[in-house]
């Protein structure tokens, strides 16, 4: 699945307020790691939530491998991780249909950079 500018920068905001931690084990990274991955719940294939923060954490590359390879152990630790209404709700938006006009994109795209802008501060 093709990445743009504001999957991007929506990975950079997910880490950020995730303090570049991992949200499973724990372990820091410095800030722009490669080592730390913006890890989505559910797939980026469903837009209603793609670019939704309840829709991902920051994973360490082997707790992603984890995570996509265990997936009876991946919804019991998300399902603590989130909670049973926030688990809820996003099941039942993802299957919403969406489209997002460029437009939309760019708007959601300077909006995360206001966030990251400040967030850094």
């Amino acid at each position: 699945m093709k990445r743009d500018k504001l999957d991007t920068i929506f990975s950079t905001y997910i880490r950020t307020r995730d303090k570049w931690a991992c949200q499973k084990c724990g372990k820091s990274y410095p800030e722009k790691s490669m080592g730390l991955h913006c890890s989505h719940h559910f797939s980026r294939r469903h837009l209603s939530i793609r670019w939704s923060p309840e829709n991902a954490t920051s994973l360490c590359y082997s707790c992603h491998q984890w995570f996509g390879g265990n997936p009876v152990e991946a919804a019991e630790w998300l399902k603590a991780y989130l909670g049973e209404t926030e688990l809820a709700k996003l099941r039942m938006m993802k299957n919403k249909i969406t489209k997002w006009s460029k437009a939309d994109k760019e708007w959601l795209y300077q909006d995360y950079k206001k966030r990251l802008a400040e967030m850094t501060c």
